[in-house]
């Protein structure tokens, strides 16, 4: 009886949110047929609890840019590359253009998210916020009281 309310809870909480839920699957289907995909024990760092999985090649990761610079190139440049964005390397800057207009940074991109593509404020959100919260942690990886995939059924929740 209780694994049959906790469905129905699940079913009516998801019902309540399919009018955007169904616009993210239906972006990310479209995205997943245009995308390269991601190399397999990269997406399990991720999914073992390595949110930033660090470039040798950069710095020690600890400073608020590298986190920034690299969360936005793994979770939002991919849906603003799609989206028709584009990017241009000048050295070591870098400047991001959409339909004409010159973002010259990262922050830039952030705050015209919002007007540009609101579908993505969630998501531009979400990592601003993942941002914040590793600033005020250790650079050791908490594994506490996330989300995995044994854990995101209406069963195991």
């Amino acid at each position: 009886a209780t694994a049959d309310l906790l469905e129905v809870n699940f079913k009516s909480l998801l019902s309540s949110h399919e009018s955007w839920a169904e616009k993210a699957l239906s972006d990310a289907v479209v995205y997943a047929k245009s995308a390269p995909s991601r190399d397999k024990g990269f997406v399990q760092s991720i999914l073992d609890g390595n949110r930033v999985a660090l470039d040798p090649k950069k710095d020690d990761g600890n400073s608020l840019a590298s986190k920034v610079a690299e969360s936005f190139e793994l979770e939002i440049w991919p849906a603003l590359s799609n989206r028709g964005w584009q990017e241009d390397k000048h050295g070591k800057s870098t400047t991001y253009s959409y339909k004409g207009q010159v973002y010259k940074s990262i922050t830039s991109v952030l705050d015209a998210i919002p007007k540009k593509h609101p579908e993505l404020t969630n998501m531009a959100n979400s990592t601003i916020s993942s941002i914040a919260a590793l600033c005020k942690t250790d650079a050791a990886i908490s594994k506490a009281a996330t989300l995995n995939l044994d854990n995101v059924t209406a069963k195991a929740l």
